[in-house]
């Protein structure tokens, strides 16, 4: 649902879209699901992270959408800017260009349930008019996760 309407406007581009719960005690982000070009992957070794690493984590914080694109170096960008470690990057693909990440909110209290994750092996696939979009829908997949679809 969140990755396909990006996929067809970006047909060339690989990408790639996650969610993330928030742990029990709310200080990291559990990968639920992890959709490719090649469908849902079963992975064994889901990602997990502190919500002080990463854009996941930086969406998590600010409780805003995080778009960033890579430049230049990737594994000083995301060491620097986001809190990892070099053993922490061999569990990322080093073709990525730009991630974005949108927290999916509880109504009322703005409480993130969930963090809508992308990235791309291109810098340019997410559009100013894309991100409008997947935010939108991203405020459906809070909907579903509070059970108010009315």
């Amino acid at each position: 649902m969140m990755r396909d309407p990006v996929a067809r406007a970006m047909p060339n581009d690989d990408i790639r879209c996650a969610l993330f719960r928030p742990s029990l005690f709310r200080n990291h982000l559990v990968e639920v699901v992890m959709c490719t070009g090649k469908g849902l992957e079963n992975r064994s070794n889901r990602t997990h992270m502190s919500i002080h690493q990463g854009v996941a984590g930086a969406a998590y914080r600010s409780k805003e959408t995080i778009y960033i694109p890579i430049i230049k170096n990737w594994k000083e960008q995301l060491m620097k800017s986001f809190g990892f470690t070099e053993k922490d990057l061999g569990r990322f693909q080093s073709d990525r260009k730009s991630y974005l990440c949108i927290p999916a909110l509880k109504r009322g209290d703005q409480k993130v349930l969930a963090v809508v994750s992308f990235d791309s092996n291109s810098d340019g696939t997410f559009t100013p008019d894309m991100i409008k979009e997947i935010e939108r829908i991203t405020s459906y997949i809070s909907d579903v996760i509070q059970g108010g679809l009315s």
